[in-house]
């Protein structure tokens, strides 16, 4: 609870992430972490303790170059059979209600129901609420 309170002092979750702070606590705890395998303080078994000696081999994934273009050919016939204008009034219901700061869930259900995407349905996100890039900050630079 001091860590909650340490965040509300501060303006809340919004205000600490505009200001940085959990991406630092983020890269603080995941410096110290990767400092404790390291020195083998904590120890994870095959990387820094009871490694195998010999080498073993893995079958590695193999990438389907198809995909994409399948996945591609499968929204374009989505698009195709969908009623865009079933799916532009949902999208349009999507916009009014986040505009309105009101209860989402149901008219996502309803989008999706009409086979809006994923995408257009982000894209009206963007569109009402923008797009937030938070700023980079190096563990490093907390030693």
């Amino acid at each position: 609870m001091d860590y909650v309170d340490r965040i509300e002092e501060m303006g809340g979750y919004i205000t600490a992430l505009e200001k940085g702070f959990l991406q630092k606590e983020v890269s603080a705890a995941a410096l110290k972490y990767q400092r404790e395998i390291e020195s083998g303080k904590r120890v994870i078994v095959g990387v820094n303790k009871y490694v195998p000696e010999e080498e073993t081999e893995v079958d590695t994934f193999e990438h389907n170059p198809r995909t994409g273009i399948i996945a591609v050919e499968r929204l374009r016939k989505l698009k195709e059979e969908r009623d865009d204008g079933r799916v532009k009034t949902a999208l349009e219901k999507v916009k009014e209600t986040a505009t309105n700061d009101c209860h989402l869930m149901p008219v996502l259900i309803e989008a999706v129901k009409t086979y809006a995407t994923l995408g257009e349905i982000m894209g009206v996100f963007r569109e009402v609420f923008g797009e937030y890039r938070e700023e980079t900050f190096l563990a490093a630079s907390m030693e």
